[in-house]
């Protein structure tokens, strides 16, 4: 038990993405693919030399990242990466998502998967992860990632919870450029989730057209009280404007159980599954699949599974590429969700087929509730 708590200390002290230098390797690449796919950011950061800090910089910068797959280090940015240009003017954001437009159709595309990333991120590692993610799941259209001013600190979640609020106009004018043009898949991770439904709910309530056909939510850290239900609301809000979301949940989550507690007990929306079944639906604008991720493996926190399990990338795969739920059922062997029980599914909710070698092992398990004791965030 010593060792344990001294292990759980010492690894929130390098959980920090600002203090690490991770590798992102592809789960499952295609073979033969040394580069990784047209990557497209904008980014409220301060430049920062050849890249971006950590502070918020007050107006937005845009640019394509080159990435290559080495042989040692997984997805890098290329030496000859172009540098970024200023995007805060209407018409300079214009001009930047039709030179987006004019890749897809070079590449006999028509669709943008738009990524938000959350809290305790970096700018190189937010372009590297959305590299990572959109190779595994085998997307061949141009990517656009959002990377808002996040301090890249695991101790600085009340701080990047205010920048996060910066983030949402841009967000929302970003959405409703690119998809005058191409049709949208929109996925947000964590803090980005609410910046994405956020910035969702302003456009669709300015214009109730079609923003997204697929709307992807992982790990969402919204407020889901009963009776005073934001993330509820969001969903309403959004649903003129969205095709199907689909919201992935985890009770392992320890990075969202922090969450709660910093936000005085009110349970988040990607915490507890049985919860969250009142999302699922099938109304008459937007269908919402809820999908229980609990057995995923993944990080120490349990907060990035959405990229760090293939399972989970092979699920999203399905998810951008416009199968249902039912299609996605495991069946012969072949299959990406499982069924807790026929009623569950009738009404929308999933579990993420995980084979019990692969689901988190004791030890993991028992880190994860010493955390939820002893590591509330700052």
């Amino acid at each position: 038990m010593a060792v344990l708590l001294l292990a759980a200390l010492l690894s929130a002290c390098t959980y920090s993405e600002s203090l690490r230098q991770d590798e992102f390797w592809p789960l499952r690449p295609l073979p033969g693919a040394a580069r990784g796919p047209a990557l497209f950011y904008v980014t409220d950061r301060q430049p920062d030399g050849a890249g971006f800090g950590l502070t918020w910089g007050a107006s937005l910068s845009c640019g394509r990242a080159v990435l290559t797959l080495g042989t040692q280090h997984g997805y890098d940015l290329a030496p000859g990466t172009e540098p970024a240009q200023s995007c805060d003017a209407p018409a300079a954001l214009d001009d930047f998502v039709r030179r987006i437009a004019d890749t897809a159709r070079a590449a006999n595309c028509d669709r943008l998967l738009v990524m938000v990333h959350g809290y305790n991120a970096v700018f190189r590692n937010t372009v590297l992860r959305s590299g990572q993610l959109a190779a595994d799941m085998h997307w061949r259209c141009p990517v656009l990632l959002f990377s808002w001013s996040s301090e890249g600190r695991f101790n600085r979640y009340v701080a990047d919870i205010e920048r996060s609020g910066y983030a949402v106009p841009q967000v929302a004018a970003l959405l409703k450029t690119a998809g005058r043009d191409m049709k949208l898949a929109v996925m947000g991770h964590s803090i980005g989730a609410r910046i994405v439904l956020s910035a969702l709910g302003r456009t669709c309530r300015d214009a109730p057209l079609r923003l997204a056909d697929e709307l992807v939510l992982a790990a969402p850290d919204v407020n889901a009280q009963p009776g005073n239900d934001d993330f509820g609301r969001f969903l309403s809000q959004v649903a003129p404007c969205v095709g199907r979301a689909t919201v992935y949940v985890s009770d392992n989550d320890t990075a969202l159980a922090g969450s709660q507690r910093r936000h005085g007990g009110i349970p988040r929306a990607g915490e507890k599954p049985h919860a969250a079944l009142q999302y699922a639906s099938r109304g008459p604008q937007m269908r919402v699949d809820v999908i229980d991720a609990s057995q995923a493996p993944g990080d120490r926190a349990g907060h990035g599974y959405f990229s760090l399990a293939y399972e989970m990338t092979d699920d999203m795969e399905g998810v951008v590429t416009g199968l249902t739920a039912e299609q996605r059922l495991r069946r012969n062997g072949r299959g990406t969700l499982e069924c807790e029980d026929a009623q569950a599914c009738a009404a929308g909710r999933y579990m993420l087929y995980v084979t019990p070698e692969r689901r988190p092992g004791f030890s993991i398990r028992l880190l994860r509730s010493l955390w939820r004791i002893i590591l509330p965030l700052q």
